[in-house]
């Protein structure tokens, strides 16, 4: 492959690799007997330093400078109209939550914290799934506070639940069946919540293991 095919290499997320050198001097692409690849890499804009062009310019040293190298492509935020129209539309055809159209394009208009945090495509679906549990029946929704905090607890939430309903569905041993209803009988979802807590302390504590999810 190395000497016989045009790669292009993909790189998705690349605000999370924690890199700040230039990929292509780093791996020697394109460079003599090396791999000879075009990069598309994918970047959350507020990553960028003042001086990011220096760590996407394909080439060596000496022909960084040559801008027809490098090509910038920004996906620009969702406008209100396409946000209360085409994404929220889009979003419940495929997440099917309990509410329509009409009362998301409410909550967006009577929640002020709610525009910004759904501008975002990931927390948009969240917010999709879990907003109608996040009100009362009753409840006017200007009362309701929506914060990013509440949005991932009701998010964790709800997915601990389902994954409690997909696990009493299989089949178990019975010593795992023991577990499991020990488990639920517990709270399913509070030793959940507690599990991912003490997962994420650990791994903040050994750098072995940041570094290699990183």
């Amino acid at each position: 492959m190395k000497h016989y095919r045009e790669l292009v290499l993909i790189c998705d997320g690349y605000d999370e690799s924690q890199q700040i050198h230039n990929l292509y001097m780093s791996y020697r692409l394109n460079q003599p007997g090396e791999w000879d690849v075009q990069m598309e890499i994918c970047c959350r804009s507020e990553y960028f330093a003042p001086d990011y062009r220096d760590r996407f310019q394909p080439g060596n040293r000496n022909h960084q400078l040559d801008s027809l190298l490098i090509q910038q492509a920004v996906i620009t935020p969702f406008s209100r109209d396409q946000l209360k129209i085409t994404s929220i539309s889009m979003c419940l055809s495929v997440y099917k939550p309990q509410w329509c159209v009409k009362d998301y394009v409410q909550a967006l208009d009577l929640i002020p914290s709610l525009e910004d945090l759904v501008k975002n495509s990931f927390l948009m679906g969240l917010s999709l799934v879990v907003l109608p549990r996040m009100v009362y029946p009753g409840q006017h929704l200007s009362s309701a506070r929506i914060t990013r905090v509440l949005l991932y607890d009701h998010f964790i939430e709800q997915w601990l639940e389902r994954g409690k309903r997909r696990l009493s569905e299989k089949g178990m041993s019975p010593q795992t069946r023991e577990y499991f209803e020990k488990l639920c009988n517990e709270g399913f979802s509070r030793n959940g919540v507690g599990y991912i807590k003490k997962y994420a302390v650990a791994i903040t504590r050994n750098k072995t293991a940041v570094q290699w999810l990183n």
